[in-house]
């Protein structure tokens, strides 16, 4: 699944040069905040030629766990309201807030790669998209009112990571 939506995105980076990857989720507030972070970290790491986005079907905010618990992995987050940049290494990697799929602060043209089994089920079709990817994470929000919240967004996190991850290697190695 992951090596064919590689390919995909390797071939339009190849004609085109770069590519721009809209990580989708239902409320735009957890699991595609953290793709568009790691991806935007692992394409730097990897020298890829990548924006990353993140966007949902409704519009919420960057969950307050999410923003503790890359503070936490060692970025760090400059807050204005409702956007959050992202620093690593003294360089801003992004910004993260929420916004929806029909939002003017995205490309034109991105790929989708949804994040959350409702956004794959309610918004079966992305009009922007070039192609739509399904990649998806379970929902910390579970854990919001325990005591164990941070280490189960923490847990994400590194899921979401690793995954991201392995996608932009394989992209890289289409290359």
């Amino acid at each position: 699944m992951i090596d064919g939506y590689a390919k995909e995105i390797a071939n339009h980076i190849r004609k085109n040069g770069s590519a721009n990857l809209v990580y989708v989720c239902t409320h735009n507030s957890r699991r595609s905040q953290f793709a568009q972070l790691w991806s935007a970290h692992h394409s730097e790491m990897l020298k890829l030629p990548i924006t990353s986005y993140s966007a949902g079907t409704e519009k919420t905010a960057c969950h307050p766990n999410v923003l503790e618990v890359l503070r936490n992995e060692g970025f760090g987050i400059e807050s204005d309201v409702d956007n959050h940049r992202v620093v690593w290494n003294n360089n801003t990697l992004t910004t993260l807030g929420s916004k929806t799929i029909d939002s003017g602060d995205l490309p034109n043209e991105f790929f989708a790669i949804i994040t959350c089994s409702d956004a794959d089920e309610n918004c079966p079709f992305i009009p922007s998209a070039l192609g739509r990817f399904r990649l998806t994470f379970e929902d910390p929000k579970w854990s919001d009112k325990t005591s164990d919240a941070i280490k189960v967004y923490h847990e994400t996190s590194l899921t979401i990571s690793n995954d991201i991850k392995y996608l932009l290697q394989q992209i890289k190695e289409q290359l």
